[in-house]
């Protein structure tokens, strides 16, 4: 079994991680409070809704956002259902 005095000499072997990995998780608590901001707004604003889903990128651009498409395509699997759905 490995104790963790071993364990810490292993990670400290392991090369530093890719600059962009540190750059993105360093962003992923403002990005999860941008999505929360966008999804809430989705939620109580059927036009905005609307636009996201005929076309995610324009709407989203329209409103000033910069968003990676995996992160629309995350924003769009969390969008609220249609209203009667």
């Amino acid at each position: 079994m490995t104790d963790e005095h071993e364990l810490g000499r292993m990670v400290r072997m392991l090369p530093d991680a890719p600059a962009a990995w540190v750059e993105a998780a360093q962003a992923l608590p403002f990005l999860k409070d941008e999505l929360d901001s966008i999804l809430a707004r989705a939620e109580g604003d059927a036009g905005f809704r609307q636009a996201l889903r005929t076309d995610p990128a324009t709407a989203l651009r329209s409103e000033g956002y910069d968003l990676s498409p995996s992160v629309v395509a995350h924003l769009m699997r969390k969008l609220p259902p249609e209203q009667g759905s």
